[in-house]
């Protein structure tokens, strides 16, 4: 089966810190994945030594509730806050900003949202203080309201605007962001146990990305998520779901096969096409890797 991103061919004569490969390190420290700037990933999440006890914590977003993203909105409403959240990730990446920071941000605002009676009717600005907050917890040097305003020209939302959503927010959640595990990062480590295998990887964060505006995920736990992800990965990568995958998630195919069905039909639908999401990785940039996931969903099942 070819392959759906390309795979790195990087000799090197020494021996692998941590059976690990020497481009996959930033230093004798940290993962480096071959899709991401060192920048963006010296981060305590990725540090080697302690990597089961993070595994840990990342097990932990298994038994994480979230009562109110069990509440599925209306679909006119949905309809709404699926444009905000396309518009949120553009932003995001123009601001160049890590991974793990969108989806913070997306566990913000739609839980943000489903707490709120009325629902707030201007979802951009709750999604932008929400970005803030949320950058505030992951990012090194995170983006400050004046910046933000000024990058969306100051015509959709002000700081004074944004300053009152953020008080919103906080209140209404009693800063409870700091137990909240992204897919992407449940994704990574799981996928250490098999050498680290990188393409599956860069498919399966593909993937994940694609189901943050889909009503049919909004209430899927975290954990499973990401490992449905990575086993949809691995198969269109001519991988399996082995073993060790099992005994690393607790999760068999079994377990995985009917959300992974659920992603596929998404990728076959014409609607994907118009996606943030495809738009993004469809670029050369990325090996026009949402094309591929596209295709091979269209011609394979599971």
């Amino acid at each position: 089966m070819s392959a759906i991103v390309p795979s790195p061919s990087i000799a090197t004569d020494s021996e692998p810190p941590y059976g690990v490969h020497i481009f996959q390190l930033a230093s004798a420290n940290f993962y480096i994945p071959l899709d991401q700037t060192p920048i963006h990933l010296a981060t305590t999440s990725n540090v080697l030594e302690y990597r089961e006890e993070i595994f840990t914590m990342v097990s932990s977003a298994r038994n994480a509730q979230y009562p109110e993203l069990t509440l599925h909105p209306p679909y006119h409403e949905w309809v709404l806050r699926m444009a905000s959240l396309e518009w949120l990730m553009h932003i995001h990446e123009r601001c160049d900003m890590v991974i793990d920071t969108l989806w913070l941000a997306i566990n913000i605002f739609n839980r943000y949202i489903a707490m709120v009676h009325p629902p707030p009717s201007d979802y951009d600005t709750i999604g932008l203080s929400a970005l803030c907050i949320a950058g505030k917890y992951e990012e090194a040097r995170h983006p400050k309201y004046r910046n933000l305003v000024r990058l969306v020209d100051g015509d959709i939302v002000s700081r004074a605007a944004l300053l009152r959503a953020e008080h919103g927010i906080l209140t209404a959640l009693k800063f409870d962001f700091g137990r909240y595990v992204s897919p992407s990062l449940c994704i990574w480590h799981i996928a250490i146990i098999d050498e680290y295998w990188m393409e599956p990887r860069c498919v399966a964060k593909v993937i994940v990305e694609s189901t943050i505006t889909e009503l049919d995920f909004l209430s899927c736990p975290v954990f499973k998520l990401g490992a449905a992800a990575l086993f949809l990965g691995l198969t269109m990568c001519g991988g399996h779901w082995k073993a060790i995958y099992v005994e690393r998630t607790g999760l068999s195919e079994n377990d995985l096969r009917p959300l992974a069905n659920r992603m596929l039909r998404m990728f076959r639908h014409d609607d994907y096409q118009r996606t943030f999401v495809f738009r993004k990785y469809s670029s050369s940039g990325h090996s026009h890797v949402s094309h591929s996931i596209r295709t091979w969903a269209l011609i394979h099942t599971l």
